[in-house]
C-alpha cells in the first residue's frame, strides 16, 4: 500500500491531537476577536446584503450572493409571500437567513435553503 503524504512513517495520534487542538484554539481566538473588534467582524463575517427594495429585485446584489431569482422567490413563498409587491425590503443576513420587512411593517426571518451544485 502506498501512502500519499507520508510514504515511510505513520503519523502518531499525538500529532493529530496537536492539530485538532490548534484548530480549536484558532476558532476560539477568531470568535473573541469578532466579539471585541467590529472592523475585524466586518472582514470575517461581512454585512447583510439588500436583495429587494420597494418590491424590486436588486439583481446585482442577487448575483453577488450567488442566488437566483427562483431561489429568492422560493424563500418568499415559504413565508406565504406570493408577490414582491408585499415586500418593502429583503436582506440576506450574515447568518444566511433572509430578513424581510413587509409593507405592513412586519418583520420576518427565513432560513436560507442551501443548494448543492
Amino acid at each position: 500500500m502506498t501512502f500519499l503524504f507520508y510514504p515511510h512513517d505513520i503519523v502518531g495520534i499525538g500529532n493529530g491531537m496537536v492539530a485538532v487542538a490548534a484548530i480549536v484554539l484558532l476558532q476560539i481566538l477568531m470568535s473573541k476577536l469578532v466579539e471585541k473588534n467590529k472592523d475585524f467582524a466586518f472582514l470575517v463575517e461581512g454585512n447583510p446584503t439588500l436583495l429587494v427594495q420597494n418590491g424590486k429585485i436588486l439583481r446585482q446584489n442577487l448575483d453577488d450572493e450567488d442566488l437566483s431569482e427562483d431561489d429568492l422567490m422560493e424563500m418568499l413563498r415559504e413565508q406565504s409571500i406570493s408577490s414582491l409587491s408585499n415586500t418593502k425590503k429583503a436582506y440576506l443576513e450574515r447568518s444566511g437567513d433572509l430578513g424581510l420587512i413587509l409593507k405592513t411593517g412586519k418583520k420576518r426571518r427565513v432560513k436560507r435553503k442551501r443548494v448543492l451544485f
